[in-house]
């Protein structure tokens, strides 16, 4: 299997196929559900005009999916983080990240901030395992983690 660095625009394509295939069929027409991931600072060489702050996700509008460039009010779920924090990470599977408990030590070094949850995400979102799907194509970071200061 092919992998990406994260955030490229080839990691990105792949992240919305991923979306749009799980989607496929569904009728979304009743779904009010976003999400997105915004990551501060991130390397010029991924930021292909986007500036430092890059941002991934998507929502339902009028049963259709969009993959806004920028992030937006009323999100059901927003995750901020810092690049180089979270980077070494992403391409580890659920079960590592947990039992590491990376997303508790980022948030305690204000690394990472999030708001909202899943539990209102159509049925198609729960059946994608996004985070391990995500990982599966995502090329190591090749840096040290950091927990922060």
């Amino acid at each position: 299997m092919a992998v990406f660095e994260i955030l490229s625009p080839a990691w990105m394509e792949q992240y919305q196929a991923i979306i749009r295939n799980g989607a496929a069929g569904e009728d979304l027409s009743a779904s009010q559900f976003s999400m997105y991931e915004m990551f501060k600072n991130v390397p010029v060489r991924l930021q292909h005009g986007r500036g430092p702050d890059v941002m991934f996700g998507f929502r339902i509008v009028d049963g259709r999916i969009e993959f806004p460039e920028r992030p937006w009010e009323g999100a059901t779920f927003a995750l901020t983080a810092d690049f180089e924090a979270i980077a070494p990470w992403a391409d580890l599977p659920t079960e590592q990240t947990r039992a590491v408990g990376v997303m508790e030590r980022l948030a305690k070094a204000g690394k990472l901030q999030f708001s909202g949850d899943f539990a209102t995400a159509p049925a198609f979102f729960h059946r994608l395992n996004l985070h391990d799907r995500l990982a599966e194509i995502t090329a190591p970071y090749v840096a040290a983690p950091t927990w922060g200061a």
